[in-house]
C-alpha cells in the first residue's frame, strides 16, 4: 500500500513536470482550453 502511494506521488510529480513544460511551450498554449475541456469530460 505504501509503495502504491509512493508510485502515485511520483506519477503526479512527473505529470506536473510535463504539464509545466507543455505550458511553457507556445504551441501548447493554443491547445490549453481544449485540453481542459477534455479533462472535464474525462474527470
Amino acid at each position: 500500500m505504501e509503495l502504491f502511494v509512493l508510485n502515485v506521488q511520483i506519477q503526479m510529480r512527473l505529470q506536473n513536470m510535463l504539464f509545466g513544460a507543455a505550458l511553457r511551450s507556445r504551441r501548447f498554449g493554443n491547445n490549453y482550453n481544449v485540453y481542459m475541456k477534455d479533462n472535464k469530460k474525462l474527470g
